[in-house]
């Protein structure tokens, strides 16, 4: 079947007026439909979504951003782009979500390093990934898109020893479950990919961004740039060059207000465990 929605991107990958409340509300018909398993579509039609950089980035942060204000930081949302290998039906025969209305667009810190050419054929990020949330999905969006068609893309998944002081660690997700929802997801987003490679995360071991000399770019949160410094300190120090970095935006509690609280796994824990969440962390 087609994509249940499609929103029209302008060519600095903001939304166009009313996508952003139509997606919204696309979301919450699905979660009110099937629960946060449901599972929306939303094509992206545009120049960034048919070639991949910096507007890229920020139109799949609003796209997942308002999917999240509607349907909840769980709501399975899956953008569709061409540029990831979607074979769409023309514009003409999609269902556009697009109104009159004005939507407030979010700040955007996304960026791409200077001099990097997207896609890449070896791209990595990493995370927990535990209960696979609003902003989990915007990283391993964004790193797929990343990917070249036939690439590969490495995904670090924070193990299971390194876990133990997290709030409510009885309700943490096993590395397994982690690991396959990660996986999962990117191939969703990107079905041209050539692999997904996957290794665990632990103190013993340096992640595969600092140690393979062949890794081209490393998709980060902006909350993580700055200590990303380590790692090409560490590629220096081994005589290889530095690996470049690709900054996606923080998605929040509140679409377009760049003050809300971050979506955070130890808050959804939090909550399941019946004890509420302050403000959201992201963690």
């Amino acid at each position: 079947s087609g994509p249940d929605a499609l929103v029209r991107v302008n060519a600095d990958g903001t939304l166009v007026p009313g996508a952003a409340d139509a997606v919204a509300a696309a979301a919450a018909a699905a979660v009110a439909g099937g629960g946060t398993c449901a599972r929306l579509t939303v094509a992206l039609e545009g120049p960034p979504a048919e070639s991949v950089g910096e507007p890229t980035l920020r139109a799949l942060a609003a796209v997942i951003g308002a999917a999240a204000r509607g349907g909840g930081p769980e709501v399975d949302v899956l953008p569709l782009l061409r540029a990831c290998g979607h074979d769409l039906p023309d514009s003409g025969e999609l269902a556009d979500s697009a109104s009159n209305a004005e939507s407030p667009a979010a700040p955007s810190v996304a960026k791409v390093a200077e001099g990097l050419a997207l896609p890449c054929e070896h791209v990595a990020v990493g995370g927990t990934f535990d209960r696979l949330h609003a902003g989990h999905r915007l990283l391993l969006a964004s790193a797929a898109a990343c990917v070249a068609a036939g690439g590969t893309a490495y995904v670090g998944v924070t193990g299971d020893s390194l876990l133990v002081s997290k709030a409510h660690k009885e309700l943490l997700q096993r590395f397994g479950a982690r690991r396959d929802a990660a996986i999962a997801y990117m191939r969703a987003v990107r079905p041209d990919i050539g692999a997904v490679h996957t290794s665990e995360l632990t103190a013993a071991e340096p992640p595969l961004a600092q140690t393979m000399r062949g890794m081209e770019a490393l998709v980060v949160s902006a909350e993580t740039e700055a200590a990303c410094a380590p790692i090409n300190a560490a590629r220096a120090a081994q005589g290889m060059p530095p690996v470049a970095l690709v900054v996606c935006d923080l998605i929040g509690g509140g679409d377009g207000d760049a003050e809300a609280p971050k979506i955070s796994s130890s808050d959804l824990r939090a909550l399941e465990a019946g004890g509420g969440a302050g403000g959201a962390r992201r963690g």
